[in-house]
């Protein structure tokens, strides 16, 4: 799609507030940001000027055709993008190794979620999906939870039920409530993290429903808070701070 019909097609939908930018291609290599003429970007600017969403729709398309861009002037912009969100106090920054808007952190969370995530397992490969969906625009939220539960799977089957092949976290939870003193826990009692799995894992519609009126969808908020838990446990997990009771066998 030539840029110019990028924009029109943005125009012709302001109209009926029915732009998003999942209906803008951007795979296409005519999509470039110097290829926009002024009066065109003048007309969205001030189009947005009464519309957050809007805006931030096209905040979001610019990241993306910036970071497809890939070279030095295009870098340049995108920190200035990420520097006039900072003193603007917005709660979206530029993630620009993803090329997508995200939802900004506190840096001290930020920085533990990509070190937990930056490992090589399947664990932290599913909690990077998870942050990835709760952070960027439009996130499913019921995929964060699923991705949370999956990393939660990941990092304690090995060390409740090595030798099941068709564990879940239903099943490791169980496991941990029949069986407590098979495992230790550096801080807290194992029924605590039993409980603390517990409520990460109901927190997920885990099974269809036929009735629209029936299907609810995971509160962002839960979806938050679960998935900061998920992580704090696949670390416990991971450093042995949960681990098999030196007296118990495997």
């Amino acid at each position: 799609m030539p840029v110019e019909d990028v924009v029109r097609t943005i125009e012709l939908q302001l109209g009926d507030r029915s732009f998003t930018m999942e209906k803008i291609p951007t795979t296409d290599p005519l999509l470039r940001l110097e290829n926009f003429n002024r009066t065109d970007l003048d007309v969205l600017i001030d189009t947005a000027r009464g519309d957050s969403e809007l805006a931030l729709d096209i905040v979001a398309l610019l990241v993306v055709l910036l970071v497809d861009q890939a070279d030095a002037a295009s870098a340049v912009w995108l920190k200035e993008l990420e520097r006039i969100l900072t003193i603007g106090h917005s709660v979206w920054e530029v993630d620009a190794e993803g090329g997508q808007l995200v939802s900004r952190v506190d840096p001290t969370v930020g920085d533990r979620a990509d070190a937990v995530t930056a490992e090589e397992s399947n664990a932290a490969r599913y909690l990077a999906d998870a942050w990835r969906e709760l952070r960027r625009r439009g996130g499913d939220f019921d995929l964060a939870l699923d991705h949370a539960n999956k990393a939660l799977e990941a990092a304690a089957k090995p060390v409740v039920l090595p030798n099941s092949a068709k564990a879940t976290l239903g099943t490791i939870i169980a496991a941990l409530r029949d069986k407590p003193a098979k495992c230790t826990c550096a801080l807290g009692a194992i029924d605590e993290i039993a409980a603390r799995l517990e409520t990460i894992w109901k927190a997920q519609r885990r099974h269809g429903v036929d009735d629209s009126a029936e299907l609810v969808r995971v509160n962002p908020s839960a979806a938050e808070a679960a998935v900061h838990e998920a992580t704090t446990l696949v670390v416990w997990f991971r450093n042995g701070l949960i681990r098999i009771a030196p007296t118990h066998p495997v």
